[in-house]
């Protein structure tokens, strides 16, 4: 059965709450839920490691944000990438090397075809 959880919060803190709300189409309890439940499924020592590098300073802070946001963006940008390598089908029966490398050929001469150098 759920639950409520509540607290008060910063205005700082409430208002990027809201603008990501609004942003993401999403009420304010749904974004924080978001959070929370996101944050609650890192390891006690990832936590211990964020805790660490906020007491750094707000440079920290600032670095680590951008470093877990280039991680997020690359792991999306590869976990889309294999989910459509894996719906694709060669469009040649390749059953050794020599099959593979006259389909790469054929693909080259076909672009080359459409798209010539100049």
């Amino acid at each position: 059965m759920p639950r409520t959880l509540s607290t008060q919060a910063p205005e700082q803190l409430a208002d990027r709450v809201e603008r990501l709300a609004a942003e993401e189409g999403r009420n304010r309890s749904q974004v924080v839920l978001a959070a929370i439940e996101f944050w609650s499924q890192l390891s006690p020592e990832a936590h211990l490691a964020i805790t660490r590098v906020q007491a750094m300073g707000d440079e920290m802070r600032a670095r680590l944000l951008r470093q877990l946001e280039r991680e997020a963006l690359n792991f999306q940008f590869t976990a889309v990438r294999e989910r459509i390598a894996a719906t694709m089908v060669p469009p040649v029966d390749v059953t050794d090397d020599t099959d593979l490398a006259d389909a790469a050929e054929a693909l080259v001469a076909h672009v080359s075809l459409r798209h010539p150098t100049r």
